[in-house]
């Protein structure tokens, strides 16, 4: 008998602990979303910790409510509900899996009405906080092939938030002409993830790149030495809403010669092995035209 009292401690205790995550694809719980992505659909995570009920399933769905109640049903305020996740899909995938929801459905937007009410997804000005809920039904701790009354919910909600808010301009901190390149540092505001910085000749865009805002630098190619560039940059948040321009100074890519380009440029004639005498610069001279050169080299990369 005490055996079996423990083996239905454990089991309960087992079931305490057990929860419902809800995250992005990169492990958070918060997510922005905005008009960019509307048509789109965005992924996220879910794990299951605990024995589902074998004829229950995962039940998943955003609110506009400030908390998640144990069912869409009970929600108050406008609510998606998304596609529940079997007891078999659970079981199969080890309790984990991917599913995603619709930008242009969620419970923010609503139809147009005859009046020309309504807002819909791709509406500026706006920002707006939901929940992405979860709930399953856990298996009886006594009898797993029986389900129990109780009802677990994800204990932190994914919160989605749709910002059609920019981020702040970046401030290009520095632009250094390369050898056919332009090397970029760029320093973004906090709420931006990205950078994108736009390289032109005399006003006309050539070449666009964009880079996360951990890169530290941004290293655009395949341009013409002695030729004078203009560079802007944006910032970017998660939600794709991409910032005023900020607009530096100009940046000359130039040719960095090797050391025995440097040394005949500066008169060297010798072109034997090194055993070779006369005809060209002295030992100082060498020197002189190897410190030049990697001086040169440092300045340029």
């Amino acid at each position: 008998m005490r055996t079996l009292l423990l083996t239905a401690s454990l089991l309960m205790s087992s079931a305490a602990f057990g929860q419902i995550q809800i995250q992005t694809l990169n492990g958070a719980d918060t997510l922005s979303v905005g008009p960019n992505q509307c048509g789109s659909t965005v992924p996220f995570n879910w794990t299951i910790g605990f024995t589902p009920c074998v004829t229950g399933s995962l039940d998943m769905w955003i609110t506009v409510d400030s908390s998640c109640k144990e069912s869409a049903d009970e929600q108050t305020g406008e609510t998606l509900e998304l596609e529940s996740i079997s007891y078999t899909t659970i079981t199969n995938q080890g309790g984990q899996g991917q599913s995603s929801f619709p930008v242009s459905d969620l419970p923010i937007f609503t139809e147009a009405d005859s009046d020309g009410g309504g807002v819909g997804c791709g509406a500026r000005g706006i920002s707006k906080t939901m929940r992405l809920c979860a709930a399953a039904p856990q298996a009886d701790p006594y009898f797993p092939s029986n389900c129990s009354t109780s009802v677990v919910r994800a204990q932190t909600p994914l919160r989605i938030t749709y910002d059609t808010k920019p981020p702040a301009a970046p401030t290009i901190t520095g632009v250094a002409g390369l050898d056919k390149a332009l090397r970029i540092n760029v320093s973004a505001p906090e709420d931006a993830n990205r950078v994108r910085v736009v390289v032109l000749r005399d006003g006309a865009q050539l070449t666009s790149q964009t880079a996360g805002v951990d890169v530290g630098s941004i290293r655009v190619e395949n341009l013409e030495n002695e030729v004078t560039y203009q560079v802007h940059a944006y910032a970017i948040d998660e939600a794709d809403n991409e910032s005023e321009q900020f607009a530096t100074g100009e940046g000359t890519p130039a040719r960095s010669l090797g050391f025995y380009e440097k040394y005949r440029e500066m008169g060297g004639t010798e072109t034997g092995g090194c055993g070779a005498t006369g005809g060209g610069l002295t030992g100082g001279a060498v020197l002189a035209a190897l410190g030049i050169w990697l001086s040169s080299r440092r300045n340029r990369s």
